[in-house]
């Protein structure tokens, strides 16, 4: 574009004159009061005399006309004769004209204050898409240890510390690099993958790297460099690629968001080391998988999974989890602080190592938080829609809030299940259907605040192991401690409608405080296996509904220890009572 053009800036009161050359090219301003906007390393010389300034028009530093009459943020292709209304524009701000006008087009531009002239003798194309030097008078514009790529560069003339010969690709400009450097990526989807160059920063202004399909989109195997700026990092181009990849003690610290819909989001491996400090959305893979090394992340997670699967690895994560699978940990330490949401799995899940989550887990398909391994900590709510809340089938499984099941049709909604696990739920158990609140089929549970079923079940069960449930126990319709081997420790009182309050077949039972039968003709502790082990400390006392004993015996034989409890009716005769049990008139 060559010729006569006007610019008419606000509050300056006339026509000033200035001279364009290049389509996306420097244009020179004679303007009083005009402001050039700032831009990270750049410096606009002054020359000669009073305000004559550079400024590069392209979309990275302009407005497009958003009150245009054709009210697109796109480019417009101007036919001959053509008029666009253009209103609210700034400074230097102003409209950008690209190669696609007719020859000879001209239009009108109107400004919201100042005056109305035509801007003439538009004349395209430029040959080549090559950007001319700048107008004579004027020094090239400087940029000292960056390199600048643009869609309207050109690899063949990119130059290093040049802003106004820009590259085309970034992997051209990283070829030009040199440590200290930083690759300034303007607006536009730049297509490619494989990069990372050591002691490089890579700044996007609003740009997007998407990806050629040919693997990571950053890679750094044994070299440091960080990517910066806003924008969007997504291998939409390459499913089962991820956007970031560390290996062999590299590291990569990015402030970019990651978003694809087929790409993966980041994975360390081989002491490699990954800060990211932007949300990360990978609806087709995992968001964050630590096969060894170390991931920072300070951002939410919407993917299907995360994982830390290696010895050496620690992952963590400062923001909250959307996923459609699992968060989960076979080896080395996940730490989570933040809520996980899984609509397709296992909310939280420890196979091993160590997982430590600060805030609520919660699934809608699956367990809310399982252990098989290792160490898990959840420090808030543990909740299922559709499966049990919390079960530990080996290792140690910490909940300090409330395991809670919402769905009527699962049988637990808490569970220990192996010699070797270790449950313990420190925010109470809710079981809103039929089933069991609190199981211990085997190993170690302990439950402080309590156990409540809604539906018809028991309150606490259990078959092996130890069980010690601190807090009252509740069943709405059924027994509210089932002993049917192992040791079951109710701490707190226990209450029951429709059946037994405390129901013993074989193991042993301990009761520590008021054990109460809310439906008449059902006795609050019931022995139904020859030799069976009741034990009655001081604080308990036994409350029956109406008429009736106290103890029903019918498997005969029963055998209870007190220790001076107490009871408002008598004990079955066939019940031997070691101790005293003091039944009040």
């Amino acid at each position: 574009m060559t010729g006569n053009n006007y610019f008419s800036p606000i509050n300056t009161g006339g026509l000033q004159p200035f001279t364009a050359t290049g389509e996306s090219g420097w244009y020179q301003f004679d303007v009083p009061g005009a402001v050039v906007p700032t831009l990270p390393g750049v410096v606009v010389p002054q020359e000669a005399t009073g305000m004559l300034l550079q400024a590069r028009t392209d979309l990275a530093i302009c407005f497009s006309p958003s009150e245009a009459a054709l009210n697109t943020t796109a480019w417009y292709t101007l036919p001959a004769g053509g008029t666009i209304v253009v209103s609210g524009q700034k400074w230097l701000r102003g409209f950008c004209i690209r190669l696609g006008l007719t020859p000879g087009a001209s239009f009108t531009a109107q400004f919201l204050q100042g005056n109305i002239g035509p801007i003439l003798e538009i004349n395209a194309p430029v040959t080549g898409g090559v950007i001319p030097p700048p107008p004579p008078g004027f020094s090239a514009v400087i940029t000292q240890n960056t390199l600048h790529v643009m869609k309207s560069g050109n690899d063949a003339t990119g130059t290093r510390n040049r802003l106004d010969l820009p590259y085309l690709t970034i992997a051209a400009a990283e070829a030009d690099a040199q440590a200290g450097d930083t690759i300034y990526i303007w607006p536009g989807t730049y297509p490619e993958d494989g990069l990372g160059v050591d002691a490089i920063t890579y700044f996007l202004l609003g740009a997007e790297i998407t990806g050629a399909g040919n693997g990571a989109l950053f890679n750094a195997a044994g070299i440091t460099f960080s990517v910066a700026g806003s924008g969007r990092l997504g291998n939409d181009n390459g499913p089962g690629e991820y956007a970031l990849q560390c290996t062999a003690s590299g590291q990569i610290v990015c402030t970019v968001e990651i978003n694809s819909a087929d790409g993966l989001g980041i994975i360390t491996a081989s002491a490699g080391s990954i800060t990211q400090k932007a949300d990360i959305t990978s609806t087709n893979g995992p968001g964050a998988d630590c096969a060894g090394g170390v991931q920072h992340i300070e951002g939410n997670i919407n993917a299907t999974s995360i994982a830390c699967n290696n010895s050496q690895g620690k992952q963590t994560i400062y923001g909250n989890l959307n996923l459609s699978s699992v968060a989960e940990v076979t080896a080395g330490e996940q730490r989570i602080y933040g809520f996980v949401n899984s609509s397709g799995g296992i909310a939280a899940n420890c196979v091993g190592g160590l997982q430590w989550i600060t805030g609520n887990v919660s699934s809608s398909a699956s367990y809310g938080a399982s252990c098989s391994g290792g160490v898990q900590r959840i420090q808030g709510d543990a909740v299922s829609e559709a499966d049990y809340a919390a079960i530990c089938t080996g290792g140690e499984q910490i909940i300090d809030g409330q395991a809670r099941n919402t769905a009527t049709a699962v049988a637990v909604a808490a569970n220990v299940s192996n010699a070797s696990g270790r449950q313990i739920i420190r925010g109470g158990v809710l079981h809103e259907g039929d089933g069991i609140g609190a199981s211990c089929t085997a190993g170690y549970q302990e439950v402080y605040g309590g156990v409540r079923i809604l539906g018809t079940g028991t309150g606490v069960k259990c078959d092996a192991g130890v069980q010690h449930i601190y807090g009252p126990v509740e069943a709405a319709n059924g027994n509210g401690a089932f002993a049917q081997g192992g040791e079951l420790h109710a701490h707190g009182p226990v209450t029951a409608t429709g059946a037994p309050a405390a129901i013993i077949l074989t193991g042993s039972l301990h009761l520590y405080d008021v054990v109460k039968a809310l439906t008449a003709g059902q006795a609050p502790v019931s022995i139904n296996g020859a030799g069976d082990d009741v034990t009655l400390y001081g604080a308990a006392y036994l409350q029956r509904n109406g008429a009736g004993n106290s103890i029903a015996d019918p498997g005969g034989s029963g055998q209870v220890r007190s220790y001076g409890a107490y009871a408002n009716t008598a004990a079955a005769g066939t019940v031997t009572i070691a101790g005293t049990l003091n039944v009040l008139p």
